[in-house]
């Protein structure tokens, strides 16, 4: 069965995302969730913002310290789209 990937905010829209992940599984489907936030996510992600980050070189505390949400949102936005180690998941 093939996994779907859950990508967002989840510092922000953690419940949101949360839900969308029920109803997936509720569905008998396998779910990845990864958090793009800057800051602490509200729920547990299986990929955390850190180690999206990490992808591209960068901290996410340090990311965070800045709060400049348009400098957030760049670096987290090409961490995201790069090809990660995890989604070799995304095609069982």
């Amino acid at each position: 069965m093939k996994t779907i990937a859950i990508a967002g905010t989840f510092d922000s829209k953690g419940k949101e995302l949360s839900y969308v992940k029920e109803i997936l599984e509720g569905l008998g489907l396998n779910t990845l969730t990864i958090d793009c936030g800057v800051f602490e996510p509200k729920v547990k992600t299986d990929v955390s913002n850190a180690e999206v980050a990490a992808e591209i070189g960068e901290d996410i505390k340090e990311i965070a310290a800045k709060r400049d949400r348009a400098l957030a949102t760049e670096l987290m936005s090409k961490a995201t789209a790069v090809p990660l180690p995890y989604q070799r998941m995304l095609s069982m």
